[in-house]
């Protein structure tokens, strides 16, 4: 079985080695940087297992990476921040994870920005699926 947190990591290392890299606010870490930054979270989805065994899970989910800018600026800069991280997980991206193999399922979602108190922010929603070696 592919434990959550290895998922988490092969996500979050292969968004590390974005070039340029752009500051990241890694979830549950009290530093956050100078805007323009990016804020990735896992959004665990189902978690299935054809075979009878019990052992060959296959865990479906999101990668949800916020591109967070400046407010009350144009938002060209973020949107164009948003199609490079979406560039960096395109379609059938296979990563190596402890256990087994993550695959990008579908074309990165560029979402609707929208404003909060302090910053504008664009959602790059990628969908993922990690299985276990056979």
């Amino acid at each position: 079985m592919i434990r959550e947190s290895d998922i988490s990591i092969a996500l979050g290392a292969h968004l590390g080695n974005m070039f340029p890299l752009p500051p990241i606010a890694w979830p549950n870490h009290k530093i956050t940087p100078a805007m323009p930054y990016l804020f990735p979270q896992v959004v665990r989805g189902s978690r299935t297992d054809p075979s009878v065994a019990g052992d060959f899970a296959i865990s479906n989910g999101q990668y949800l990476v916020t591109v967070v800018s400046e407010l009350n600026e144009f938002t060209v800069a973020a949107e164009k921040l948003a199609d490079d991280v979406a560039e960096r997980f395109p379609m059938g991206l296979r990563l190596a994870v402890t256990g087994g193999e993550i695959t990008i399922m579908q074309p990165p979602e560029i979402l609707q920005g929208f404003p909060d108190a302090v910053s504008w922010r664009v959602p790059v929603r990628i969908a993922y699926r990690a299985l276990k070696e056979s």
